[in-house]
C-alpha cells in the first residue's frame, strides 16, 4: 500500500512540476505575442497616421479643385450675359468636382482601412494558430 502512496505522490509532484513548466512556457508565449502584438499596434497606427496624411493631401487637392472652381466662377460671371446661366453651371461643376473629389478620398480610405485590417486578422489568426500548434505539439510529446 505504501508503494502504490509513493508512486501516487510521485506522479503527483510530476504533474505538478510539469503544469509549472507549462505555466511558465504560456507566460513566455503569451509576453511574446503581447510585445508582437504592441508592435503590429505600433505599425497600424503609423499607417492610420499616413493613412490620415494621405486622405489630408485628397483635401487639400479638394480645396485647390474648389478654389479652381471659384476661379472659374468667376471668369464664368464675367464672360457670361445672364446670371443665372452662371449660377447653374457653376453649381453642378462644384458640386460635381467636390462630390468626385470626396468620393475618391472616402473610397480610398476606406479600401486602405479594410486591407490593413485584413492585414491585421491574418497577423492575428496566425499567431493563434501558432500557439494552439506548439501547445498542442508539446502536449503530444
Amino acid at each position: 500500500m505504501n508503494t502504490i502512496k509513493a508512486k501516487y505522490y510521485n506522479k503527483e509532484r510530476e504533474l505538478n512540476v510539469e503544469v509549472e513548466r507549462l505555466n511558465g512556457l504560456l507566460q513566455q508565449q503569451e509576453v511574446q505575442y503581447h510585445s508582437v502584438m504592441a508592435a503590429e499596434i505600433d505599425r497600424l497606427n503609423q499607417n492610420i497616421q499616413n493613412l490620415q496624411g494621405e486622405k489630408n493631401a485628397l483635401l487639400i487637392q479638394m480645396q485647390q479643385k474648389q478654389h479652381e472652381i471659384h476661379n472659374l466662377q468667376n471668369m464664368l460671371t464675367e464672360s457670361m450675359t445672364t446670371a443665372e446661366k452662371n449660377q447653374r453651371l457653376i453649381k453642378v461643376t462644384k458640386d460635381l468636382v467636390i462630390k468626385e473629389t470626396k468620393d475618391y478620398a472616402n473610397k480610398e480610405h476606406d479600401r486602405l482601412i479594410t486591407q490593413k485590417n485584413n492585414e491585421h486578422n491574418k497577423l492575428i489568426m496566425s499567431e493563434k494558430n501558432n500557439e494552439m500548434q506548439n501547445i498542442i505539439q508539446k502536449w503530444e510529446n
